[in-house]
Formats: C-alpha cells, sequence, structure tokens
C-alpha cells in the first residue's frame, strides 16, 4: 500500500529519513538517531505530562521566557511563555525549534520564502514541524500569554 501524503507537509516531513543516514544504528546528530518524527513523540509524551512541568512557567511582561526540560539524549525541549503581542526575530530553520506544540494560548508562525510571506495559526494540540531552512518569525497575536513546548536535535558532542 502506498500511502499519499504529499498534501500534508508535516507528515511527509515526520516520515523523511535524511539521506544520509545510515539505515540502522546511529543516525546522525545526537547518536539516537533524533528525527523530526521522534522529535514529535517527545513533545506529545511531554504534552502528556503536564504535571512534571506546568509549574516551571513563568510570565515576563516583555519577553518570552524560555526554559529547558530534560528529554531524550540528542534532543533539547523547551518551555516558553510568550508574552502577548511578542514578535519574535525572524530566523532560518534549524536554528531554533524544529518541532513545535503550543499548549496554551495562541501564537502564529509567519514564514518568510523567495515566494513571499505566509502566516499560519498555531493551534493548542497540534505538532508543527518547521521546514528546513524557511526563514520564519514566531508572533503571539492574542491577548494573553502562550505556552509552547519546543524540540530540536542536540548539537553532536565535540570530540
Amino acid at each position: 500500500m502506498n500511502l499519499d501524503i504529499s498534501s500534508a507537509p508535516e507528515v511527509a516531513r515526520l516520515a523523511r529519513v535524511p539521506a544520509s543516514a545510515p539505515p540502522y544504528g546511529n543516525l546522525g546528530r545526537g547518536g539516537m538517531g533524533m528525527t523530526p518524527g521522534r522529535m514529535a513523540g517527545l513533545l506529545r509524551a511531554a504534552l502528556a505530562e503536564p504535571e512534571r512541568w506546568w509549574y516551571l512557567v513563568r510570565f515576563d511582561p516583555v519577553e518570552p521566557v524560555d526554559l529547558r526540560l530534560d528529554a531524550a539524549h540528542g534532543c533539547e525541549l523547551w518551555l516558553t511563555s510568550t508574552p502577548p503581542g511578542h514578535r519574535g526575530a525572524p530566523h532560518a530553520g534549524g536554528t531554533g525549534c524544529e518541532v513545535l506544540t503550543v499548549v496554551s494560548g495562541e501564537l502564529a508562525e509567519r514564514t518568510i520564502t523567495a515566494d513571499g510571506a505566509a502566516t499560519r495559526s498555531l493551534r493548542p494540540g497540534r505538532i508543527r514541524v518547521r521546514g528546513e531552512g524557511d526563514l520564519h518569525e514566531v508572533i503571539n497575536p492574542g491577548g494573553g500569554y502562550a505556552v509552547s513546548l519546543c524540540a530540536h536535535a542536540a548539537p553532536a558532542p565535540k570530540v
């Protein structure tokens, strides 16, 4: 059976394995095969256990508050609270969160490409996989704080 995932870019990114990765064993950065799919699984697990991290949420009226949480080897997991109206600085994919989920509040992602810019609402509980190399920024368009969890592959240890 062939599954057509062309209409769901997030699913396609979750299913993709880097071409340079060997078929078994160490799949690259982080030593444990930290793919977008594994990071999405870690986010879902963390989302299912808010009692382990919710008490750590802090609010700042001027800028986002980031707190690193424990995660699997090869992955960094971050808890972020974003104040109302905050607009992050545009940055390229791969330098920030690779996988994101909104826990509460409203967030939007503005992606900027050679073809123009597009803004997409990020819904609570949905997993968002970011494209590689896309210039994007996260915006809180709402009147309240937004809380999110994000994950990205940890850099390989220097030998």
